[in-house]
């Protein structure tokens, strides 16, 4: 995974929001509406929330269109990010 991609998918769950449904999404499939009671939010946040989840590999829809939570792992260490870090700069830095 490239640096770019890491920060993307960290920057989909960097609000409490999203964090807060991602664990309900975990205990069991909700739909929009149903979300969107629960945490007393618009229907469109909510909404938007979930596209951005979704696109972030984080969620799936269910047929019978509600969403559940996906199985998934981050694991950060400051050695992984060093190593992202100089592989992004060895592509950027022009051979001389």
């Amino acid at each position: 995974m490239s640096l770019a991609a890491l920060t993307l998918k960290l920057r989909t769950l960097a609000n409490p929001r999203k964090i807060k449904i991602l664990v309900s999404l975990r205990e069991k499939p909700l739909s929009i509406t149903e979300i969107a009671y629960k945490f007393s939010m618009p229907q469109s946040t909510v909404r938007k929330y979930l596209l951005e989840l979704e696109t972030g590999g984080y969620v799936t829809k269910t047929p019978d269109g509600k969403f559940k939570a996906k199985d998934f792992k981050i694991v950060l260490s400051l050695d992984n990010l060093v190593k992202l870090v100089k592989k992004e700069e060895e592509q950027l830095t022009p051979l001389i």
